[in-house]
């Protein structure tokens, strides 16, 4: 399974690059030899570490589960297609991750990521075959591993 972010930060925030990254390289690693059922391949979870006001840029959507994505890599130009794709967003409290250092802000990042879960088990009757509980304890574990 391909799980990773997709980071959308501002500016006043990009010493907190690091700590994001190494919680995508995680993300990465640990569930590359992973799968929960046929019903979900890919999972990309968008994380807007944004300003009050920036919605209008990056709004927060709601959770989109798609049997074929198609797109155009940015890389190569090459088009993409992918199969049964879960994307979704959250948006930590920006106020609050803005004055943590990066270890304080690495350990709320997880927590707000995996509280997104949630969103992913309000939907789970439009993917029946993918294990939720087991991936959610996985995506804890993964993620509370590295702090």
């Amino acid at each position: 399974m391909d799980v990773g972010l997709a980071i959308y930060m501002d500016e006043a925030v990009e010493r907190l690059g690091a700590a994001l990254n190494r919680i995508d390289v995680r993300l990465e690693e640990f569930f590359a030899d992973r799968t929960y059922g046929a019903d979900v391949e890919h999972i990309a979870i968008g994380l807007l570490v944004m300003a009050t006001g920036s919605e209008k840029l990056h709004p927060v959507r709601p959770l989109r589960y798609k049997k074929v994505y198609r797109y155009k890599s940015i890389l190569t130009g090459e088009k993409v297609e992918e199969h049964n794709v879960l994307e979704l967003d959250v948006k930590p409290d920006y106020e609050k991750i803005s004055r943590m250092n990066s270890e304080l802000a690495e350990r709320y990042l997880v927590e707000t990521i995996i509280a997104g879960v949630a969103q992913i088990e309000s939907a789970r009757k439009r993917f029946p075959d993918f294990d939720v509980p087991q991936f959610r304890d996985d995506l804890r574990v993964c993620l509370q591993a590295g702090l």
